[in-house]
């Protein structure tokens, strides 16, 4: 047996506007079919009108099978907090149970290709790279969010899937337009908000990226990728009090280097440069990472120049090019040898820095977007200009930055 007791009750005249008790036998259509009847009532209640898409979802039983509904939340659990490779693969994991249960269940579809897409699995499912005990479907992220669309072609989480699938594929016109749909079917999916703020963030548009940045954590406090970009967008926006704020904030509530990162970066942007000096040098001492090292030396080259120290950002900058990365590595992450260089004044070693990005992902866009700004000598720099119009072509835009005419959107 299933029981729910559901009331509705206004916060501002804390009265009780509606109440209900629903006890059914425990099946997937009355599981489902209570989760319906209680946002009619609450919809009446409200007198508010549900739109075509919604009364549509609240009339479908997405799977008949219990079994695949509770692992598929339980996927969808895992992924949101994810902060390791070891939570994407056991989402994963969670999601391919799903199928074995019920193959034709498209949520778990979309949530496979999430998982795929986390940032752990981008090389795709490598049998090497997964433990025997997990049972995944042998598809790409791209392929799992089509397989969810076409078993239900309204469904917001398949167009988000598809959506994060072409962002993966640095498609950036065809990601906007399935994460506007997914948001038009479904305004309240965090992982669509989330979405389309990482679109928004290559586009240069920050406004639009803290705006559903923001809608994304309100909606799941518990999205963490969405809360991690919250701190970079409000420096960003010139809000560093803020970024501060929530990089303190994610430490407390998920640990995470990231954060650590963020909160140097909001001091420093605060005038702090002290502070910001004692948490990166703390963090050096204590990672074994080549990754980090650099992302910190590149830190440390930024706080000593902002505190007027030209002697100890030089320092760091020699750090910075003595930790030995790959050089697979050193293409990734190119950007943080371009930063320090432009710190220090030698544009031409930081164009040719730019000039070896392997991938134009998220951190060195923004980076680049932004860079004539932080450094107006750039602004008239043909080498830039370039840059800018090959990274906009990377994206699937036309090398002024606007979106192509037959995939327009906005």
């Amino acid at each position: 047996q299933v029981q729910v007791y559901a009331q509705l009750i206004d916060p501002e005249t804390d009265i009780n506007r509606w109440a209900d008790s629903y006890q059914r036998e425990l099946t997937a259509e009355n599981l489902f079919a209570i989760q319906g009847d209680i946002a009619q009532n609450i919809a009446g209640a409200l007198q508010a009108e549900l739109t075509e898409g919604e009364q549509k979802r609240i009339a479908d039983t997405p799977t008949r099978n219990l079994a695949a509904y509770r692992l598929y939340v339980e996927g969808r659990q895992q992924l949101a907090q994810a902060l390791s490779r070891d939570k994407i693969v056991r989402a994963a994991s969670y999601f391919g149970r799903a199928l074995e249960q019920d193959s034709t269940y498209g949520l778990a579809w979309a949530g496979l290709s999430d998982a795929i897409g986390g940032g752990f699995l981008r090389e795709g499912l490598n049998p090497d790279s997964i433990p025997d005990s997990v049972s995944i479907p042998e598809v790409t992220q791209m392929q799992a969010a089509r397989r969810a669309l076409k078993l239900d072609p309204d469904l917001a989480e398949a167009h988000a899937a598809l959506g994060m699938a072409h962002f993966e594929q640095r498609n950036a016109p065809a990601a906007l337009r399935s994460l506007q749909q997914a948001v038009e079917l479904r305004p309240s999916y965090a992982q669509a908000q989330y979405g389309l703020a990482s679109v928004y963030t290559v586009l240069g548009k920050q406004e639009k990226a803290l705006e559903h940045l923001k809608l994304a954590e309100e909606i799941n406090p518990d999205h963490v990728s969405a809360r991690h970009n919250l701190f970079d967008a409000y420096s960003a926006m010139g809000q560093p009090e803020k970024a501060l704020e929530e990089a303190r904030e994610q430490q407390r509530e998920h640990p995470y280097t990231g954060a650590i990162w963020g909160e140097a970066r909001a001091l420093n942007r605060m005038g702090r440069h002290e502070e910001a000096i004692k948490l990166a040098q703390e963090r050096l001492e204590k990672t074994d990472s080549n990754i980090e090292r650099a992302v910190l030396h590149n830190h440390l080259v930024k706080f000593y120049a902002a505190a007027g120290d030209t002697v100890q950002a030089e320092g760091h900058l020699k750090a910075l090019t003595e930790i030995p990365l790959s050089q697979e590595e050193h293409s990734r992450y190119a950007f943080l040898y371009a930063t320090s260089y432009l710190i220090l004044g030698n544009v031409d070693a930081a164009i040719e820095e730019y000039r070896k990005l392997s991938d134009w992902w998220k951190i060195p866009t923004i980076g680049l977007r932004t860079a004539h700004k932080r450094f107006p000598i750039l602004a008239e720099d043909p080498r830039y200009e370039k840059l800018i119009r090959d990274l906009n072509t990377y994206w699937g835009l036309n090398p002024d930055g606007s979106i192509p005419e037959e995939m327009e959107t906005m």
